[in-house]
């Protein structure tokens, strides 16, 4: 079912999670999903009723990634000094820059008219993606609206926004958007182009990946989003779309016995795990992406999902607020970082009073 993430359950219809003997430390709980939409309410009770797994594919197809079409990117990499994208992406140096070079190594007014247009089959795009896709980038530049501290409690202020140089790396994804050959437009033309050889990158959710594997001829990989700066230690975050579908547990469920059910997902999550998973890695990386090397892009991937209450709870008014400064090109973090935080606040604090009268 669709979840009711960072939800109150102020129903009662539903299960806390925290009131099952549950072992979270088992392989296969997306422990991050876990981590980061626990809410404990005024009297330090727990609340989580939304979980993942492995088991759950939806989870995986919407986080957003960008895909690369490898035989354009062969036939131009000498254009950036021969650079390997799995090196770059595995040595920390995969950043927005890098991608900008790339970009406009390869986008090419192929008809000669002196303008780039998707009408043309023969001029080719760096990059190509959908508004959608600035969520993804906000998340890859390690720019944060909520976070949850020791005590397991939201909490926001206008440094946690504008921690990581936020301002800045923001405006490094404008000049990324404004770069010729970069178009924003329909996911669908985008995914059509790639396909064709005409587009370099894609932005899109992996669920695309599937949907574009029974193309003949394709040799496309899935890659992280950049990193703003580069970094020895580098540590890849993705944005997962607000329509993933999570999991919750009915309060008669089994009839009502919670050891049951805690004893069967326990066992179900643990071997999901030891199942599902590989097999997801093996079907995405080896038969949908044409490089092997793409199974260990998918871990990072995988690995490093973020959920952010801003964007799952109050989503015009907090990133939609950035999102529109990306669109004007105007980037006043220091001047809105404060308007965010009273909106936000007041998004938690509701969310807390919810979960005091849930149960």
């Amino acid at each position: 079912v669709q979840g009711i993430l960072f939800g109150a359950n102020t129903g009662g219809t539903y299960i806390n999670l925290y009131n099952l003997d549950l072992d979270f430390n088992l392989p296969g709980w997306n422990k991050t999903l876990i981590d980061q939409t626990t809410v404990r309410d005024s009297n330090g009770v727990d609340h989580l009723y939304d979980f993942d797994a492995d088991f759950n594919l939806c989870g995986y197809r919407a986080t957003w990634v960008l895909f690369c079409n490898l035989d354009l990117y062969d036939s131009n990499k000498a254009k950036w000094g021969g650079d390997d994208i799995f090196d770059l992406v595995n040595n920390g140096t995969w950043t927005i820059d890098k991608m900008m070079e790339m970009i406009s190594a390869v986008a090419q007014d192929g008809d000669g008219d002196q303008a780039l247009t998707t009408e043309s089959e023969k001029d080719i795009y760096g990059f190509m993606t959908s508004n959608y896709n600035y969520e993804a980038f906000i998340t890859s530049i390690g720019m944060k609206f909520v976070t949850v501290d020791e005590n397991h409690n939201f909490t926001t202020s206008a440094d946690l926004i504008q921690a990581n140089d936020a301002a800045n790396a923001l405006k490094k994804v404008v000049s990324l958007y404004e770069l010729d050959g970069v178009n924003v437009g329909s996911y669908t033309l985008a995914k059509e182009m790639l396909m064709e050889g005409r587009n370099l990158f894609c932005g899109e959710v992996l669920d695309v990946l599937e949907r574009m594997s029974d193309a003949e001829d394709l040799n496309v990989t899935v890659v992280p989003e950049p990193l703003y700066q580069a970094s020895e230690n580098p540590v890849y975050k993705f944005y997962v779309n607000t329509k993933g579908s999570y999991y919750v547990i009915s309060k008669n469920a089994c009839r009502g016995d919670r050891d049951m059910v805690a004893n069967f997902l326990n066992v179900f999550v643990y071997h999901s795990n030891k199942i599902v998973f590989p097999a997801f890695v093996e079907t995405y990386g080896s038969v949908y992406c044409q490089d092997a090397r793409a199974s260990q892009m998918l871990e990072y991937i995988i690995n490093g999902r973020q959920y952010d209450l801003a964007f799952y709870k109050n989503f015009n008014g907090t990133a939609g607020l950035v999102k529109s400064q990306l669109d004007s090109k105007s980037i006043k973090l220091s001047r809105t970082a404060q308007t965010i935080v009273n909106e936000l606040n007041s998004q938690i604090a509701t969310l807390v009073d919810n979960m005091n009268k849930s149960e």
